[in-house]
């Protein structure tokens, strides 16, 4: 039984790209940081959660190294693979799933990202290699903490003054547009890249996306009352990025007639752009969501805290 020459030079393509991935997180697993001269081109770029892309391999290397070096082990898995050949370039996406752990992290030692890897990939004479890669999440489940540890009071200054007033300022131009239904205000709270989490998979990125969510939701709504409480906000990666917490209040009245009421905190990032703070990133972590008498569930009692990875002693 003879087999095609090209079939079989495809195959050892295929294999080959899905093997990157492997080396991949290979290198972020085992803290290998030169695997990764194996993986990318030297002038790569990559959209890992960040507010702008990568740009080169070398500063991949360090964007990843300085995210994951506090952490006390990781896991990354992939599966799935759907590789696309043609002739020297190709493209891949596979499915991700990342376990991080970093021990007495306030509110839980573990932060797990879901999502999937899409890969634009090069050969060369030494391989197949990753020209851009993007991230794109799909959910969490954990404590954000562990991966952000600017949220840990230990790990990362509190703003100046200055700073926390212009990002309460957002906060409150961002609860003024919700309140009277101006989309074009509320939306230019956001980076232009940005990412909006609602939890249950409800996630999008880049501000034409979020927006058109919002517009969805409220279209479903007759009038909503948001208020914004007690907040914290620290510096992250640099003086230009920070991180924040803020808890929230919705009364809201949906299109059927039926009332409703939100309790939440999001977890935020916020990047500066020019003289202002802007979203790079929201995630919303509801406690309460129902009936205004409180008679649905409430999500932050110990159980449900320890079943979201965030343990609670008491």
């Amino acid at each position: 039984m003879s087999v095609d020459s090209n079939a079989l030079a495809m195959m050892i393509d295929r294999m080959a790209i899905i093997e990157l991935t492997h080396r991949y997180c290979w290198a972020l697993d085992s803290r290998s940081w030169d695997l990764l001269d194996d993986v990318f081109l030297p002038d790569a770029t990559a959209d890992l959660r960040s507010a702008a892309p990568i740009e080169g391999r070398d500063a991949i290397r360090d964007r990843i190294r300085r995210s994951i070096d506090p952490l006390d082990a990781t896991q990354h898995t992939v599966s799935n693979h759907v590789v696309e050949i043609n002739g020297d370039t190709a493209t891949s996406r596979c499915y991700l799933h990342s376990q991080h752990v970093r021990h007495r992290a306030p509110g839980g030692e573990l932060f797990v990202i879901a999502g999937r890897y899409e890969d634009r990939l090069v050969r060369t004479p030494e391989g197949w290699r990753i020209t851009h890669r993007r991230l794109v999440e799909v959910w969490q489940e954990g404590n954000l903490a562990v991966v952000r540890p600017g949220d840990d009071a230990t790990a990362a200054s509190p703003v100046i003054a200055d700073d926390f007033h212009l990002i309460q300022r957002l906060l409150h131009r961002y609860t003024d547009a919700v309140i009277h239904r101006d989309g074009v205000k509320w939306t230019a709270c956001w980076s232009a890249d940005a990412t909006w989490d609602l939890g249950r998979g409800r996630l999008v990125h880049g501000r034409e996306a979020i927006a058109e969510l919002w517009y969805q939701a409220m279209a479903g709504m007759h009038a909503v009352v948001q208020v914004v409480h007690t907040g914290d906000v620290r510096y992250g990666a640099d003086g230009d990025h920070a991180v924040g917490r803020w808890y929230i209040n919705e009364w809201f009245r949906r299109a059927d007639g039926s009332n409703n009421v939100l309790l939440a905190h999001y977890d935020d990032e916020y990047v500066r752009v020019g003289s202002e703070w802007l979203f790079s990133r929201r995630l919303l972590q509801s406690h309460y969501s129902g009936a205004p008498d409180l008679s649905a569930a409430f999500t932050n009692n110990h159980d449900a805290l320890v079943e979201r990875g965030m343990p609670s002693d008491v």
